[in-house]
């Protein structure tokens, strides 16, 4: 209810007051993903992830928790750790991708070949030599100052 309030911080807390009384399992789990919701929806993405990837130790081969990462590695702008998750998901499901699912594997595998391009792209490393706004005068004008 907090968090649905806009209260995530307070929501947190409510957790760690309950965490003594869980033990191990569903219920761990389950509080672990709460509290990674709370970053979640602070924006905190990396927080988010560590939380998720704790619950993916406590519960291994659960395709949800494989997803939920995949998003948190989309938001992040990690294309390429976000299909390696939707892949496990769609593996450890045993179920062939739905649509919705192949779509998202498809935007994801473009955005990592988009990143490989940046990547190889001898061109960029130039972008950091002279000023994004320096005209053709200006470089002109620095090249007879350095003379």
């Amino acid at each position: 209810y907090l968090v649905a309030e806009g209260r995530p911080a307070l929501a947190r807390a409510a957790l760690e007051r309950v965490q003594p009384f869980l033990a191990a399992g569903a219920a761990r789990t389950r509080l672990v993903l709460a509290q990674a919701e709370t970053y979640r929806v602070e924006g905190r993405y990396g927080r988010a992830l560590d939380l998720v990837q704790t619950a993916m130790r406590l519960s291994p081969g659960d395709p949800g928790l494989h997803r939920q990462a995949a998003e948190l590695y989309e938001s992040l702008k990690r294309p390429r750790e976000a299909l390696h998750e939707v892949e496990v998901a769609v593996s450890l499901s045993g179920q062939p991708a739905n649509p919705a699912t192949q779509t998202w594997i498809q935007k994801l595998r473009t955005a990592v070949d988009v990143e490989t391009v940046r990547a190889l792209d001898p061109a960029r490393d130039l972008d950091a030599l002279e000023p994004a706004d320096a005209g053709p005068d200006d470089l002109r004008r620095r090249r007879s100052q350095g003379r």
